[in-house]
């Protein structure tokens, strides 16, 4: 090893042990965390989880993709209906969907303050509002702040963050 590359190897950190489950429907991910329990985590993006579990910040022995379920990757509705978007749907996905960005163009501009480009090609809107970073509300909350304060905001556009969280938690936790 030259100089630089074994300080860097010396400092790259592997990941722990753990069983990789991916369920075909969110029935099946619910079962697999119900039979895994405490030792069990949801990930779509990864872009927290894995990294803490390089850190052994976080040590699921059960790992549970939701990146495949179809249901956490939609985006649909409109103003008029009110709008569903899943957990597991992607930073830039929702900063680019064009009925996002034409009803609650407060929330793509949100989006777009989380991360970088790189970052939010993996995120997921789940991961950043639901999971463990309530500091990502923040940029939501100052840019609907500013929205609303502004003479000549539309009715359908005062609420947005309320319609995501609503949104996410009912695709995030099915009842079983």
């Amino acid at each position: 090893w030259r100089g630089s590359d074994v300080a860097t190897h010396s400092l790259m950190m592997r990941l722990p042990k753990f069983s990789y489950r991916v369920p075909k429907k969110i029935s099946d991910a619910v079962k697999m965390m119900a039979d895994a329990g405490p030792e069990a985590s949801f990930v779509a993006g990864g872009t927290d989880l894995y990294p803490n579990m390089k850190r052994r910040q976080q040590t699921p022995r059960t790992v549970i993709s939701v990146t495949r379920l179809r249901e956490l990757n939609e985006i649909r509705g409109d103003a008029e209906t009110g709008m569903v978007i899943g957990a597991s749907v992607s930073l830039t996905d929702l900063c680019e969907h064009p009925v996002i960005r034409r009803d609650y163009p407060v929330v793509a501009d949100a989006a777009l303050l989380i991360s970088t480009p790189i970052l939010r090609n993996m995120g997921t809107i789940g991961g950043n509002l639901l999971l463990d970073k309530p500091a990502a509300l923040q940029p939501l909350e100052d840019l609907r702040q500013d929205h609303i304060e502004q003479p000549d905001t539309e009715q359908r556009d005062e609420h947005p963050v309320q319609v995501v969280v609503v949104a996410l938690a009912a695709e995030c936790q099915p009842r079983v």
